[in-house]
């Protein structure tokens, strides 16, 4: 092996950063525009500068070695210091300091980060920022990718370790979100549910909806659901097996309004987040908190090389709303 650090061509390390992501060279060919030979060639030649394998091909792909493994984690390092080399350059030439997107679910961009965006916004009059709608693992991906410059996510109880990201990604956790069960004010479970019997009017925020009875996990036994994104039937499906039953989801939306619409409708029941409900909660839509709550963490990630004070201002005004509004569990 060399002892020359500088052998290693730093465009064939991050040549070989997206080989390991794909987890194919093939599919790290078609993303790159490349053919699969010129790939397979450039691959060879990183391994000969690195002086050992750094892959192992099989038939549904690759798998990276022990050294493989190593190179990837610098590869990271590299990559993200890069994007935020870009974001710097991009904001001096164009000397525009104070331009953010930010991404967030939905919910979370109308209790969290609405309020927050508007408060920096009149603190800092020249402000550009973009607020754009990404569930988390979108989300966590575009942020790694240096497309966003920070993403509100959160995560189920069981899913920690799904977002994925890279290790050059920063998470201050805001709090946590339980999830209630949302039935129509009619339904044979809605006795003392939160929003029963309220004006519309006052069927959020500082309603006494939390004091209602905690309903076991056995009794949604045999009901119908709606469920939304993908990622959230999955943990919809999770909480039942873990507690007995199959859940049949018969309605799906992304949307928490169609959600709501179709609950109050009686079509079935959802899981909705107790921030969802505390920011809006359709009339003939009432809720019942559960013994054993699915969870949700709430949280902001933001690269760690990324030092921009607008950026930290964002963050803090994100921070003051989750503590002032009260929407989230410590």
């Amino acid at each position: 092996m060399t002892d020359d650090p500088a052998s290693l061509d730093p465009k064939l390390v991050l040549t070989f950063r997206e080989v390991a992501r794909m987890g194919s060279i093939s599919a790290a060919a078609r993303k790159l525009g490349w053919t699969q030979p010129a790939l397979g060639q450039q691959l060879r030649r990183l391994e000969k500068e690195a002086g050992t394998a750094l892959v192992r091909r099989h038939a549904r792909g690759i798998t990276l070695t022990p050294a493989g493994e190593v190179l990837l984690g610098h590869a990271d390092a590299i990559a993200g210091r890069l994007l935020v080399a870009r974001a710097a350059l991009r904001d001096t030439v164009r000397r525009r300091s104070t331009r953010l997107s930010v991404a967030s679910f939905p919910s979370g961009s109308s209790a969290l980060v609405a309020p927050a965006v508007a408060a920096l916004a009149a603190a800092v009059p020249d402000l550009d920022v973009r607020v754009i709608d990404m569930e988390p693992p979108v989300a966590v991906e575009a942020l790694s990718e240096g497309q966003v410059d920070a993403a509100l996510v959160f995560e189920h109880q069981e899913d920690d370790h799904y977002l994925g990201g890279t290790g050059q990604l920063r998470r201050r956790l805001l709090g946590r979100d339980p999830l209630l069960v949302a039935m129509p004010a009619d339904h044979r479970l809605a006795l003392g549910a939160v929003g029963e019997g309220s004006e519309p009017e006052s069927s959020h925020l500082d309603a006494p909806e939390l004091e209602a009875p905690a309903l076991e996990a056995s009794e949604l036994a045999g009901e119908t659901w709606i469920s939304g994104c993908v990622w959230c039937q999955s943990n919809l499906t999770d909480y039942g097996q873990r507690h007995g039953f199959t859940p049949v989801i018969r309605h799906t939306s992304e949307d928490q309004l169609v959600v709501q619409q179709l609950v109050g409708s009686g079509l079935g029941l959802a899981l909705a987040s107790q921030m969802t409900l505390r920011t809006y909660q359709r009339p003939g839509v009432v809720a019942r908190p559960l013994v054993d709550p699915p969870l949700r963490t709430v949280s902001l990630v933001t690269h760690q090389h990324d030092a921009r004070r607008v950026l930290g201002r964002l963050a803090s005004e994100i921070s003051l709303t989750a503590r002032r509004s009260g929407l989230l569990e410590a």
